[in-house]
């Protein structure tokens, strides 16, 4: 019973669980339910509530779609003007694309491949390894004992070199005991698993525990596996390894070392020849401690095929006996072998290297550094180096010439401390070392540059150092070798020369510049190192005693110490021209002495030289005579003086007595003169009386010499009488002005009597004057020419403006344009400038007779673009310009025949300065920047490009435009570098239908500027919608009737007739009857966005696609014209029907509305009222019911159809009404029309109206159904 209970428990808890389960699976599905239910709801809300953005996103595809067709049409009319196929192009470009995806493809399905195949082979790779360790069990490998061979691969062969295949063997046999041990291991762990296996059964364990427990305590008894032990597994190794290596043990002591020693230690084959045999014969002597036996092994792997050893096993050698063996060698390759020979003893292996070397030659240097020592100046000294040759090729070597080391100067003067202290160790001098410098030529030669060096032989190299100045040399020499293996060696040779025991501190003298005619001395130390005393003298040519001279000519030196000799210098101008040949050098004029100092038992002479620059005080004036000529009394008269110092020293000059009514500037005549420079001298006459002036001028300089200028000058006083008689315009620059103000007047003059005075014109009354302006000056004078009353004053305006010359601009052009074509004939043509061709000066005024008549053979229009280009060439070519003119103004007394006093002509003096601008506008056409013409409302946004043609940055500054002007300035102005560009954006908007015009006016460098003029023409658009006749369009277009699902096309146009390109935008209206049942708009429009050229028109399409039936689909369409809001604004209708049939009536009475007696027989019903009015004269009434055949817009219809009417019930008046005809074909595209006539006659009496009721039967794609309704009310006898 405790059992049923508890079983009976168990399944009870299994039911529980079981229902939990199904409980929580439920609730899993209802909330899987719940969830799917609340995503369709949420997905339904969010279609509805994202139709606006389907349609914009459509709108957007649609003109991304537009937007590529344009771009394509563009790209295929560059193609067009570059002469190019567009479809050609197209195709290519396609091909190419497909082309792309071909490849992208291919190198996809190739990676895939890579990736099968390595994952093949990595799944190979783990099969094959899991296939070893099973088979690794099956072979017993272990051969030798591992701690042995350790013990033997551990000891340390002297002389005996081991090759690499010695130690993997070893390695090896290691590897192997151990993978024994190991093996022995999972052996025994195998055993255990597979005992545990067979003795335990294995039974499933239920879901709960129950019974199954009582019974599964009861276990069958284990039994322990069986291992094997640690004692067993050495005492097995331990017989192998007495079989193969034995330790020696004698008196107490183990044998440590090789066994055997071989005699010799390395078999060695030198200066092989190819299959040449060798045979080496190798003693073997047993030094172990007893009785050793030898077993050949092997060689080496990279021997076996050349070595062959041929070996007698001797037995058992005792301690000291020898054995032979001999190796031959046979070599096939040309190449050193290295191996050894492999013997095994009863105490461990041993092996004797083998090197078997080809011919060669190998080069050696005894030593790469000589080091001669310290040597004095003017001796000599020889070293010697061997230079070894190893080898058995001999060879040819060559010593090269100096090459510079590559070392820093500062490794040099270290190398050159580290020998001096080495000298000084070696030589143990207590002389002080002096710092030495290197020394820059070399005097360390080679005796022996080339030799031949042969096989196993050396030669001696000579190297002599003979120095002439103190210092350090350090030289390298490259010995290069003929043989192609061997690399060149640098053999470094040092040497230190010291010295004399007399010098002279300085070598050279140099005084600088000298003047002819004046005396120098300097003094030259001399000093003497040595302890006893010498002469010295000097050996200076006898041509320069005059020149030259040295005090005292013969002297002592004291033993360590120093001796001032005085050198005296004096140039003569007479032996000038002799000397100049011989001691002058001509590239830098200088005057070179050299001599020497000659010491007394000593045979090298000191050296000296002495430099000097000898020149003239001599000053050039370009005239000596000056005549002012007739000058006013309140007028001055400027005269130049070129002045120019030939000397190569500055030189001060001054004008001493001059003359009151004298002016001399600069600095009053007292300047001071460079080498070489040029000064002008403005020598300026007032004069103070009127009288005739005779006087000189005198001018000294600080080399007390006087140069004379003799001048002349009249004073006369004139009527009239000038505010400035000097006008100095600022730097202007090309198509600028300037201007400047002066006032002539006639003053009055308190004189007796002006016919007293003899030779002077009357005062006191009336005079005329006039200007006369050269040709080439760029000035105008406003005005020319007047009268002056006594006590008048007249303001006189002075305007300068620089330009270029028509005439060169024409030129200019024609030679261009001659070019152009003489290059489009294949010849060439060099342009020459107009400015060097005629010689003559750029700047030429407005008034001038060329600017006035032109001689032209070919018309050139201005500001066309032959001209421009002339012009901006003729100002990059323009310099810099300070021109000076004297404008006479001549004075006659107001007569009737005046004529022109020479004494009273006035002078104004006008100095032009005319510069380049530095600022260019680069879009200039002409003097203007025309921004063409703009619709009133839009803007033209044009960029100025100026660009900086200075070398030195702009600021500048625009002169503000007009306000209320259409122009405006919308950056602001930022410095400009040289050489680059800077954009002055400028908007245009105009307002009124006229030509606009302002000017701008750019400032730069304080008065500097550039003036130019803005044009531009505002347009009023006119726009108009024309219809697929070309008509204007209304307020609404209807499209008409379509079957559903098929689309029809309407075209209209948007009409251009002004002269500029418009943008138009179209945009439908959000209306809820324009929408299909997919949400989506019933009416497109394929080019929503476009350009309309001038004077043309574009056609728009509009799309009309129903899907559900509906007689009003509407939609409004906005057209905005350059972004205008509602420029124009029309209404679109459309109908859509189920079928390409349906009928329709005009005329629906609102009164009379029946309840259709059989609602559920057809689809729609038609309702038809027919009146017969009071005053009527007709005995009948008419109606008319019209069905419509839609023209199908697809293939694969029925284009007709056909309709059948019949009566549903007859009834007694059924004679009121007549149908014709009551059936017939209705051709597509076409309207028939069923005459329906009513006769009240044949109403019975007492009836007012009456009902008839047929049945319509339309069939065209489909068949359908109508009941149509007719009511007939008889007028006549009711009452309105």
């Amino acid at each position: 019973m405790a059992e049923e209970d508890i079983a009976r428990n168990f399944f009870h808890q299994t039911l529980d669980k079981l229902r939990e389960e199904k409980d929580k699976e439920r609730e899993v599905e209802q909330k899987k339910k719940d969830k799917m239910t609340s995503a369709y709801a949420s997905l339904h809300q969010n279609i509805i509530e994202n139709r606006g953005v389907l349609n914009a996103i459509q709108d957007v595809k649609m003109y991304e779609k537009i937007q590529k067709d344009n771009e394509r049409e563009e790209r295929r009319k560059h193609l067009l003007k570059l002469d190019k196929d567009p479809n050609e192009q197209f195709l290519m470009e396609e091909r190419f694309e497909k082309y792309k995806d071909r490849k992208k493809a291919f190198e996809k399905k190739t990676e895939e491949g890579k990736e099968m195949i390595l994952e093949r082979i990595i799944r190979e790779e783990k099969n094959r390894k899991k296939q070893e360790r099973k088979n690794s069990n099956l072979h017993w490998m272990d051969k030798y004992d591992s701690q042995a061979m350790k013990r033997n691969a551990s000891r340390k062969l002297p002389r005996v070199k081991l090759h690499k295949r010695s130690h993997t063997s070893a390695k090896k046999y290691i590897k192997e005991s151990e993978r024994e041990k190991e093996r022995g291991r999972d052996s025994a762990g195998e055993v255990d698993k597979n005992s545990g296996s067979s003795g335990e059964e294995i039974l499933p364990e239920p879901e709960y525990r129950g019974l199954w427990e009582i019974y599964s305590k009861q276990k069958p008894p284990k039994q322990e596996p069986k291992l094997i032990s640690d004692e067993s597994m050495q005492k097995a190794m331990e017989k192998l390894r007495t079989g193969i290596v034995r330790k020696q043990v004698a008196a107490g002591r183990e044998f440590k070392g090789l066994p055997f020693r071989s005699q010799p230690d390395t078999v060695l084959f030198k200066d092989f020849e190819i299959n040449k045999p060798y045979l080496k014969k190798v003693q073997l002597t047993n030094v172990s401690y007893t009785v050793n036996y030898c077993k050949f092994v092997e060689v080496t792997d990279n021997l076996k095929d050349f070595c062959f050893v041929e070996f007698d096993p001797p037995g058992s050698l005792s301690a000291g006996l020898t054995c032979w063996f001999q190796i031959k060698f046979i070599p096939k390759i040309d190449i050193d072998i290295e191996g050894a020979v492999c013997f095994m003893t009863q105490s461990g292996p041993f092996e004797i290297p083998v090197s078997c070397c080809m011919k060669k030659c190998i080069v050696s240097l005894e030593k790469e550094r000589i080091d001669f020592g310290r040597i004095c100046k003017g001796e000599k000294a020889r070293k010697c180096i061997e230079l070894k040759n190893e080898g058995i090729i001999p060879t040819d070597f060559t010593i090269g010439d100096i090459i510079q080391t590559e070392t820093t100067e500062e490794i040099q003067l270290e190398e050159v401390e580290q020998s001096q202290v080495q000298l000084d160790e070696n030589q143990g001098s207590g002389l002080e070392i002096m710092k030495t410098e290197l020394i820059e030529t070399s005097y360390i030669k080679c005796l022996k540059s080339s030799g031949c060096l042969e096989g196993y032989s050396e030669t001696v190299v000579e190297f002599e150092f003979t120095p002439h100045e103190a210092g350090v040399e350090v030289r390298d020499f490259t010995i290069r070798f003929s043989h192609k293996g061997i690399e060149p060696v640098i053999c470094t040779v040092c040497a230190e020369s010291v010295d004399l025991p007399i010098f002279l501190e300085k070598e050279s003298l140099d005084m600088r510049i000298c003047t002819v005619g004046y005396f120098y001395q300097d003094s030259i130390v001399i000093q003497n190192q040595a302890t006893n005393s010498m002469n010295i003298s000097n050996d200076i040519p006898n041509s320069l005693n005059n020149i030259i001279q040295i005090l005292p000519k013969n002297a002592l030196v004291q033993g360590q110490n120093k001796l001032n000799i005085q050198l005296q210098f004096t140039p003569n101008l007479e032996l000038w021209n002799e000397m100049y040949n011989l001691y002058f050098d001509s590239e830098n004029g200088e005057f070179q002495v050299k001599f020497n100092f000659l010491v007394k038992g000593q045979t090298l002479p000191l050296p000296f030289t002495l430099y000097a620059t000898v020149t003239r005080a001599e000053i050039i004036f370009d005239k000596t005579q000056i005549n002012f000529g007739t000058c006013h009394m309140q007028e001055c008269i400027t005269s130049t003086v070129q002045l120019t110092n030939n000397s190569l020293l500055p030189q001060k000059i001054g004008f001493i007595s001059m003359p009151d009514f004298i002016t001399i500037s600069p600095e009053d005549g007292f300047i001071t003169l460079v080498p070489k420079e040029e000064c002008t001298l403005r020598i300026t006459f007032t004069p103070d009386k009127i009288r005739f002036n005779e006087f000189s001028l005198t001018c000294k300089t600080q080399y007390d010499r006087d140069y004379i200028i003799h001048c002349t000058g009249k004073g006369v006083q004139s009527g009239l009488q000038l505010s400035h008689t000097k006008i100095s315009f600022r730097s202007t620059i090309i198509d600028d002005f300037s201007f400047a103000k002066i006032h002539i007047s006639n003053p009055r003059i308190a004189r007796l009597s002006s016919a007293k005075v003899r030779g002077v014109a009357p005062v006191n009354t009336n005079r005329i004057f006039q200007f006369e302006v050269p040709d080439s000056a760029n000035i105008r004078i406003t005005p020319e020419a007047g009268k002056l009353e006594p006590g008048d004053e007249l303001k006189i305006c002075i305007e300068f403006s620089p330009i270029i010359p028509i005439q060169d601009i024409i030129d200019l052009a024609r030679e261009n344009t001659k070019e152009e074509v003489t290059s489009l004939e294949g010849g060439t043509n060099s342009k020459v400038s107009i400015l060097e061709k005629k010689g003559s000066n750029v700047m030429l005024g407005k008034n001038s007779k060329l600017n006035m008549d032109v001689p032209v053979k070919e018309k050139i229009k201005e500001d066309s673009p032959a001209w421009c280009e002339a012009r901006e060439k003729l100002i990059q070519m323009f310099e810099d310009k300070l021109e000076t003119f004297r404008i006479p103004c001549y004075v006659s007394i107001a007569t009737q025949s005046p004529t022109v006093l020479p004494d009273e002509t006035l002078h104004l003096e006008v100095t032009l300065p005319s510069t380049k601008p530095k600022l260019k506008v680069n879009c200039l056409q002409g003097k203007c920047v025309d921004f063409g013409e703009c619709l009133i409302g839009m803007k033209i946004v044009q960029k100025l490009e100026l660009e900086n043609i200075s070398n030195q940055e702009i600021t500048f500054k625009v002169n503000p435009l007009n306000v209320n002007g259409p122009f405006e300035v919308i950056n602001t102005p930022r410095p400009i570098p040289p050489g680059k560009l800077f954009n002055l954006v400028v908007n245009f908007v105009p307002e009124t239908n006229e030509l606009c015009h302002e000017e701008c006016i750019i400032y730069y460098d304080e008065y500097n500027r550039i003036s130019f003029f803005l044009t531009a023409k505002g347009v009023e658009p006119e726009i108009d919608l024309l219809d697929s006749q070309d008509n204007l369009m209304g307020d609404e277009l209807a499209l008409g009737d379509v079957v559903l699902n098929e689309s029809l096309e309407y075209i209209f146009a948007i009409s251009n007739k002004t002269t500029i390109a418009i943008d138009y935008w179209c945009e439908l209206s959000d209306l809820d009857t324009g929408n299909n049942f997919t949400g989506l708009p019933a009416f497109n429009i394929t080019q929503f966005h476009g350009v309309v050229e001038a004077n043309s028109k574009k056609d728009i399409t509009i799309i009309f696609t129903p899907d559900r039936p509906s007689l009003h689909f509407a939609e409004k369409i906005k057209i905005r014209i350059n972004k205008k809001q509602n420029y124009f604004t029309f209404k679109i209708t459309g109908r859509g029907h189920e079928m390409n049939l349906y009928p329709h009536h005009d005329y629906i009475h609102p009164k009379d509305i029946m309840v259709d007696p059989y609602p559920k027989r057809y689809h729609d019903i038609i309702k038809v009222i027919i009146y017969r009015k009071i005053d009527d004269d007709v005995t009948t009434a008419h109606d008319v019911l019209k069905i419509t055949n839609i023209k199908h817009r697809t293939t694969g219809h029925k284009p007709n159809g056909d309709f059948l009417l019949e009566m549903i019930e007859p009834i007694p008046t059924r004679k009121a009404f007549l149908l014709e005809p009551m059936k017939s074909v209705v051709e597509a595209g076409t309207t028939f029309e069923v005459n329906i006539t009513f006769d009240p006659k044949q109403l019975e009496a007492g009836e007012i109206r009456q009902l008839a009721y047929y049945k319509l039967t339309l069939k065209g794609d489909v068949v359908k159904q109508y009941c149509l309704l007719l009511r007939g009310v008889d007028a006549t006898h009711m009452l309105v």
